[in-house]
């Protein structure tokens, strides 16, 4: 049996979404925030109950909107007017948080709007009862934002890869699930538990595997270490990693994670200890692959050989169109001659990350290799979230203070690109894991103390990603 570890610093205490019944096509789309554009409606079912979506019946009234764009962006009215069919029409919210008006089609997003990007689903009805809905994405103003999270100010880390500027376009990750494949996580953390992905498929505590994925009652996740459906972290790491990503945000309490709102899949499978076996690895990444994270944060490693089945798994969540960030390794040697794994495997959807300082400087620590070192991210003295009880871990590690505090290593540097990706993806679904890996490696702030030992060069900007 052969064990793997956690890559925190251990010397360091501290188109438009349609109705089912039609298809819509944009055209002349703007940027958020522009004007013009129309939007042309392909084919209209003339009832609600036509079984072919998409596929227009014979007695099919088509319907055009003009006047509007199809992004907003908050404070903004549009004002849609439909034609064809048989007047007058009925315009009303499908869901979102603007509002229109019922008769004119004015259609406004509230001022102030957060969580963005968000999307909002319009429906217009003629007199004959005819419909067609269109979906407008919402998006920030441009201007940098700064969440009220009282404990904000401790995160350097947020602040260096220019989260508040990227927080404009988009601050919502909701629209992807990330599997946290580490310690656990404390599900009750208030900062956290919000956030959480929960298993749509499954009832809780029923004792039945209701979708039969072979786990029953895993409602957050999994405990592999343990092999039940309990994944609380009985360590610290797991939940100080998860609390990057995506601690809940602009909500006056805690710290902001990169998204402010997010789907985490607890996937314990390193133990109070912060080890755990190849085995478990598998089987979270297999889980996480199976039940639709579409991005894992791996802030773990510590194997100085390759391990074909390990790899086979990340190359299945390859196949599936899922991106694997992992931390690169504590020891501070060049893992391109030296390697440790899974960071330094060559698969396609890894992305490995160094740690740098809040000087711009490679941590002493950090791995680093211009092959399997793709490029850096905020790791020393990073400020996130902490169980809420002190664990196991916590006291064999001489930590007291529960609910946040301090570490170092590449293991916190991991989450910041984690959560980096997810913001990229939720922007843009249609992106595959090559362009949202893409994005942010071609995007890098590029600084002299990284040239020559990651391949980009540079250190994490989420902003310039976008």
């Amino acid at each position: 049996m052969r064990f793997l570890k956690i890559d925190q610093f251990s010397a360091y205490l501290l188109c438009a979404l349609c109705a089912s019944l039609f298809c819509l096509t944009l055209t002349g789309c703007p940027a958020a925030g522009g004007g013009g554009g129309t939007i042309t409606i392909s084919s209209v079912s003339s009832s609600p109950q036509d079984p072919t979506p998409g596929i227009p019946s014979a007695s099919t009234v088509p319907l055009l909107l003009t006047g509007g764009a199809p992004s907003a962006i908050p404070g903004q009215t549009l004002d849609f007017e439909a034609s064809g069919g048989q007047a007058p029409y009925t315009f009303s919210m499908v869901s979102g948080v603007g509002s229109i008006n019922a008769s004119t089609g004015d259609y406004t997003v509230p001022a102030g709007t957060v969580g963005l990007p968000r999307t909002d689903s319009i429906k217009v009805e003629d007199a004959s009862g005819n419909t067609v809905s269109l979906s407008i994405r919402i998006h920030a103003n441009g201007a940098a934002i700064d969440p009220n999270d009282t404990l904000y100010a401790s995160e350097w880390g947020l602040a260096t890869i220019k989260a508040r500027d990227a927080w404009s376009t988009s601050a919502d990750c909701n629209d992807i699930v990330i599997g946290v494949i580490d310690t656990g996580v404390d599900y009750t953390h208030s900062d956290l538990k919000n956030n959480l992905w929960k298993n749509p498929l499954e009832i809780s505590q029923n004792g039945s595997d209701d979708d039969s994925n072979g786990y029953s009652d895993d409602l957050y996740g999994w405990d592999f270490a343990n092999d039940d459906n309990d994944p609380f972290d009985d360590h610290y790491h797991g939940t100080h990693v998860a609390g990057t990503i995506g601690a809940v945000s602009n909500n006056s309490s805690g710290i902001s994670g990169a998204c402010w709102r997010s789907k985490l899949m607890i996937l314990k499978f390193l133990d109070s200890s912060g080890s755990g076996t190849i085995s478990d690895a598998i089987r979270a990444i297999d889980y996480a692959t199976a039940n639709g994270a579409k991005v894992t944060n791996n802030s773990w490693g510590g194997l100085t050989s390759a391990v074909q089945a390990l790899q086979d798994a990340i190359t299945r969540a390859q196949n599936a169109g899922d991106l694997f960030v992992v931390a690169a390794g504590n020891s501070g040697v060049n893992i391109d001659s030296i390697p440790e794994y899974p960071a330094a495997y060559n698969n396609a959807n890894i992305i490995s990350v160094g740690a740098s300082t809040s000087t711009d400087g490679l941590a002493y620590y950090s791995n680093y290799g211009t092959s399997n070192v793709d490029l850096v991210a905020p790791g020393s003295s990073i400020y996130s979230t902490f169980p809420t009880v002190s664990t196991t871990g916590m006291r064999n590690a001489g930590f007291s203070t529960k609910n946040y505090n301090w570490l170092s290593g590449t293991s916190m540097a991991a989450p910041h690109v984690t959560g980096a990706a997810a913001l990229v993806w939720s922007d843009d679904p249609s992106l595959t894991s090559a362009q949202v890996k893409s994005a942010l490696l071609d995007n890098v702030d590029t600084k002299a103390a990284f040239t020559n030992k990651v391949l980009t060069d540079g250190r994490l900007n989420i902003d310039n990603a976008y």
